[in-house]
Parts: C-alpha cells; sequence; structure tokens
C-alpha cells in the first residue's frame, strides 16, 4: 500500500480481488470484536446489564481499558460499514477508503492483543490455545 486510484483505473477485476479479500477480512475482523468477543470479556466479568447499545459496549471496553477511546472505535464501525454498504465507483474514493483501512489494521490487531492480556492477566479464561496475533 498505499493504494492509488490511477491503479485502481487500470486494474481488472482479478487485480482487484485481493483487496475485495482484505475488505471483508477487515469487516470480518471488526465485526467479531465488536460483537461476541466484546460481550464475552462483558460476560467473564459478569456484567448482566440488558440491553447493551453498541456505544454502550464501546463505553464498557475503554472503561476495562481494552480501546483507548470508544469514539476513535465507532469511527472503525463506521469505516467498517462504508466498505461493507456504501459503493461508489470514483475511483479516488475507493483508494481512500481501501487505504483508511489498511492503515485501522494495528489498531484492530492492537484491540485483539489487549483483548487477550487483559482476560489472561485477570484469569477469567485458559487462552494457551490462542495466542496473541
Amino acid at each position: 500500500m498505499p493504494l492509488t486510484s490511477a491503479w485502481l483505473e487500470e486494474a481488472g477485476v482479478l487485480d482487484y480481488l485481493p483487496f475485495d479479500a482484505f475488505i471483508q477480512q477487515f469487516g470480518s475482523m471488526q465485526d467479531a470484536l465488536h460483537g461476541p468477543v466484546f460481550r464475552g470479556v462483558l460476560e467473564l466479568e459478569q456484567y448482566t446489564e440488558k440491553p447493551l447499545t453498541p456505544r454502550d459496549v464501546a463505553d464498557l471496553m475503554e472503561k476495562l481499558g481494552i480501546i483507548d477511546d470508544a469514539s476513535a472505535w465507532h469511527d472503525l464501525r463506521k469505516m467498517r460499514n462504508v466498505l461493507a454498504h456504501e459503493y461508489t465507483k470514483d475511483r479516488a474514493t475507493q483508494a481512500r477508503r481501501i487505504n483508511e483501512a489498511y492503515r485501522a489494521i494495528d489498531d484492530l490487531v492492537a484491540v485483539f492483543n489487549r483483548i487477550h492480556a487483559y482476560v489472561t492477566t485477570k484469569g477469567l479464561a485458559d487462552l494457551s490455545g490462542c495466542p496473541p496475533l
């Protein structure tokens, strides 16, 4: 990376497939963290207040130190939603969106690793079969 609009203009369908796969994986990782993984942490912590909105869950993850900033996490959610649901033929917009997601991968990996460390350090679960990334 970085991906350019010029490259996208020249790319064929097969050239674009790895980027499409990346978009899918980015969305899947974000969905997994925000959904079952975050809620799993809350379950391990015996947090029982329900229902929780996605914003509530992010706020709780911030309080636990798993994410630095709930607002920044919501920005990642928005990025995921735009990649997954908003289609544009404008190559500059496509390139910008993919590049932004690519730069955000380290943030997602860091969140996963913080969850791993949190759960392991607190003895909430045995994650020996699931190493950090």
